[in-house]
């Protein structure tokens, strides 16, 4: 009967550790698709924007959706960072909704939202070219 329970604890094991890090939301339904990339800057914006919003920063968008400027400053953001994509504020309000359903929507989940984004672009982004190497003359 021990095999059995290690199975189990491997399986417990895997979904708490799963409970702890969500994944982000799939961003293929926008054109050009969402990237984690978009995510860290999202997230970079936001925090920096965060001047602007009376409280504290969170996904919690009904909150945000009424933020005007601070949308705009974000969007600005976006669009303005080396490999930034042009988003619609209703494109970001669908984005931070969708983030919010999966992380929550306080400060500390905010703050996780940012460290999942960043592990998920570093996967993603393509490693850097190679240095030619020096010829030996």
């Amino acid at each position: 009967g021990s095999a059995r329970a290690c199975v189990d604890m491997s399986k417990l094991l895997r979904f708490s550790r799963q409970k702890q890090e969500p994944q982000l939301p799939d961003g293929s339904a926008f054109s050009p698709p969402w990237t984690p990339h978009d995510d860290v800057l999202l997230g970079d914006a936001m925090q920096i924007e965060s001047v602007h919003l009376d409280g504290p920063l969170s996904l919690h968008i009904p909150k945000l959706a009424a933020q005007t400027e601070f949308l705009q400053g974000i969007q600005l953001f976006i669009k303005s960072s080396e490999g930034g994509r042009d988003a619609t504020i209703d494109e970001m309000i669908q984005r931070i909704t969708s983030l919010c359903e999966v992380f929550g929507d306080t400060r500390q989940e905010f703050e996780r939202f940012r460290r999942v984004a960043q592990k998920a672009a570093k996967k993603c982004s393509p490693p850097p070219p190679p240095r030619p190497a020096a010829s030996a003359t």
